[in-house]
């Protein structure tokens, strides 16, 4: 698909791809918006070493920390997940940190990100909302 860090960043930043995962010598794109995506890997425990996610809030962090992910960029990233990836030793870059993800319409924070803050931990979250 790609290789280089740069690739991954702008397939993100022009909407072509939601995020870039590295699995090993493989890329895979996630071409949906959402959680939908990360949550199919961690149900399928796939190891992933290095993503590129358009939007990292809480929700995604704990998503992306059961993936066992060492590197992290994100277009976009709230704070608490910012702190919650560094204090698992993970390398964290962003383009923008931002307090928390709100809803699409601007009018709240996220629900996923309720439900991310609500939860004890990373596996917590994942089993309020595994399918």
């Amino acid at each position: 698909m790609f290789g280089h860090k740069k690739e991954h960043k702008e397939a993100i930043r022009s909407g072509e791809y939601y995020a870039v995962a590295s699995i090993g010598f493989t890329t895979a794109a996630i071409i949906q918006p959402g959680l939908q995506g990360v949550i199919d890997l961690v149900a399928n425990r796939m190891v992933i070493h290095r993503v590129w996610d358009k939007v990292v809030g809480l929700a995604a962090a704990y998503l992306w920390a059961l993936c066992k992910v060492r590197y992290i960029w994100g277009e976009t990233m709230s704070e608490a997940a910012y702190a919650y990836l560094k204090k698992r030793g993970m390398t964290v870059e962003f383009d923008t940190l931002v307090p928390q993800i709100l809803r699409k319409d601007g009018a709240g924070i996220c629900p996923m990100e309720e439900k991310a803050l609500s939860a004890k931990d990373a596996v917590a979250f994942y089993r309020m909302i595994a399918p």
